[in-house]
């Protein structure tokens, strides 16, 4: 507002000086002219004088104030303020003796504006202080309805039953963020417990069948007097059960660890080559009364950071299945290798691979489920047995150690089991060292 004041009287002081060029500031012509300039600002108190060089008022338009300080000495185009008045004193050549011009406007009117303004803007803090919280409520309210919402529905989930999930607004806001992430949990939770389920169900499957064969023995020798030839055979159906249930009970201790195993700082380093040459030996009877060639194709030292136990669990399954679903005259290859890397962790491949009866591509992925096996309609001219819980031991080992596990089958053709696990950087910091041969006498 004060720049738009000083600029309107500087073009005022102009067109005055201008004026001054071509009349007398004595003619009426003159005075008229910024008598009715003055009459139209009243409202801006707006006044034009005349000063001679001595500084004594020669003439003064309508409304002028009469105190005013004197004319500078000296000519200037500086705005001043002197008492709430804003004016501009310039020196005009007109005819011999040059004059003194001072042009000006009140700011009082610009002071009341800035007054009013104050005022609204007071008024308008002090309703908003007594309406921001209200409207805060409301709106904290109406968003938190969701929210609790959310709440009511996570409070009534039945952990049983998880089929129910968070609504989902549509918004993208921050709370359906919120609703797609626990939904996403629910359905993790419902996967697992689900699993749990089925797991259980088929364990206790398991389990009531050697349980049921050992009742009924054992009700058979209470029936009736037998020899001593009868009662022996009989007991050692019993401890046939027995060590079937006990084996069925081992995997799923097994089972048990490697799914849920405890820290890997308690992974110890040990030599993975070895451990495929003792399963290899462990089997090679079985293998050669199958009839089923048996051979590793290795040469070098792989050592590994991890659980040795677990692992040899692994060897002895995988080797177990290729001899197990192999027919007479096939062959069975375990193949390991250390794939070295410069910038990560190495890497340790095993492919078991057999010439067996291969696997449908239907059943590649369902392998690994617990207490699957495999069409026995495919497998009726072998005799196999087993609990189903051999390759899900496999899976939940190798993923323990941060591996991966995959099948590739063909029917008629043979299985390929690859296991591909990282191994960290072997050194002697870690005690993870090859030992030093001894030097030959």
């Amino acid at each position: 507002m004060i720049q738009n004041l000083d600029a309107s009287l500087r073009e005022d002081s102009e067109e005055i000086r201008l004026a001054l060029d071509d009349l007398d500031y004595r003619s009426e012509q003159f005075q008229q002219e910024f008598n009715r300039k003055a009459i139209g600002h009243r409202r801006l108190d707006w006044f034009c004088k005349l000063f001679n060089e001595n500084g004594e008022l020669l003439w003064g338009s309508i409304n002028a104030p009469e105190r005013m300080i004197a004319p500078l000495a000296k000519p200037h185009l500086e705005l001043v303020t002197v008492d709430n008045y804003r004016y501009l004193t310039i020196r005009v050549k007109a005819d011999p003796p040059p004059y003194w011009l001072r042009v000006g406007a009140s700011i009082e009117p610009m002071l009341s504006e800035l007054g009013q303004i104050d005022r609204v803007a007071l008024m308008t803090g002090l309703i908003s202080l007594l309406i921001a919280p209200v409207l805060g409520w409301v709106v904290s309210g109406r968003e938190l309805d969701p929210l609790r919402e959310m709440v009511e529905t996570a409070a009534t989930i039945n952990p049983t039953i998880l089929s129910q999930r968070l609504a989902i607004r549509g918004a993208h806001s921050e709370l359906d963020q919120l609703a797609l992430t626990i939904n996403s949990l629910l359905d993790r939770i419902g996967s697992y417990v689900d699993e749990k389920r089925d797991f259980l169900a088929n364990a206790a499957h398991e389990l009531r069948t050697p349980l049921a064969a050992i009742r009924a023995t054992a009700d058979v020798a209470l029936v009736s007097d037998r020899t001593e030839d009868e009662y022996r055979e009989l007991v050692v159906q019993i401890m046939e059960q027995t060590d079937s249930l006990s084996a069925i009970v081992n995997q799923l201790l097994l089972l048990s660890e490697s799914t849920f195993p405890e820290s890997s700082s308690n992974f110890k380093p040990f030599a993975f080559d070895e451990i495929i040459a003792k399963s290899v030996d462990i089997f090679r009877a079985v293998a050669e009364n199958n009839d089923v060639n048996l051979h590793i194709k290795t040469n070098a030292r792989i050592m590994l950071v991890g659980n040795r136990d677990q692992w040899i669990q692994v060897m002895n399954n995988l080797i177990d299945n290729a001899i197990k679903y192999t027919p007479s005259g096939g062959s069975v290859e375990i193949e390991s290798t250390l794939i070295t890397s410069t910038g990560g962790d190495d890497t340790v491949r095993l492919i078991v691979r057999d010439t067996g009866i291969g696997i449908d591509a239907a059943e590649v992925q369902r392998i690994f489920n617990r207490f699957y096996r495999a069409d026995r309609s495919r497998t009726r001219l072998i005799e196999v047995s087993g609990t189903g819980l051999g390759l899900s031991i496999c899976k939940a080992v190798v993923e323990g150690h941060r591996g991966t596990i995959r099948c590739e089958s063909q029917p008629s053709q043979g299985t390929s089991f690859i296991i591909e696990v990282p191994r960290p950087k072997i050194t002697e910091s870690n005690g993870c060292h090859r030992p030093v041969p001894k030097a030959s006498a």
